[in-house]
């Protein structure tokens, strides 16, 4: 992909050709997400990052498959990490995880957060994130008002050596 920033008059009109390509298939069949996804990628190479989010705004909607788009949307704002804040993020993950059908795809949202937490400043936040991210996945019967009484108890978490797991907490502290 040619940077927009390109000054090689056949690489931007090539990145220009693939554009307009795919913006007649997205015209053609707008809940393709494969489709809104090559026109993003396209637009991305020629156009500055607040076009680009625009187009992402107008495309999650449509889009049949929110397991293949909010990924690529949430590696784009992470990409243009420079024109948005930590809170900024943290609200798209959220809606992210909200669109997602699929709980191994929200398991992996998460654990990209927990990695932009971290790369941003907030390591014990993402690590709080990636441990409560762990307990929901192993204990299929927790519900957030469980994970938030078992947090609130400074119990023993995963990852800590004294850790025997939520369940036994929950036998003998709950």
């Amino acid at each position: 992909i040619y940077a927009a920033t390109t000054t090689a008059p056949e690489g931007r009109l090539a990145a220009e050709l693939r554009l307009a390509r795919a913006e007649k298939d997205v015209a053609e069949r707008p809940r393709a997400a494969q489709l809104w996804l090559a026109r993003l990628e396209a637009a991305e190479a020629l156009r500055d990052a607040p076009s680009v989010a625009a187009l992402w705004a107008e495309g999650l909607a449509p889009a049949s498959e929110p397991n293949l788009m909010w990924p690529a949307y949430l590696a784009f704002v992470g990409r243009s990490f420079d024109t948005c804040t930590v809170r900024t993020l943290r609200e798209e993950f959220g809606k992210g995880l909200a669109s997602l059908r699929e709980d191994v795809d929200r398991v992996r949202l998460r654990h990209d957060l927990c990695k932009v937490e971290i790369a941003s400043g907030h390591a014990e936040f993402g690590l709080g994130l990636l441990q409560a991210t762990l307990e929901l996945a192993v204990n299929a019967t927790m519900t957030p008002a469980l994970l938030e009484a078992f947090w609130r108890s400074e119990a023993p978490r995963v990852g800590d050596s004294r850790n025997s797991g939520v369940a036994e907490w929950y036998v003998t502290e709950a």
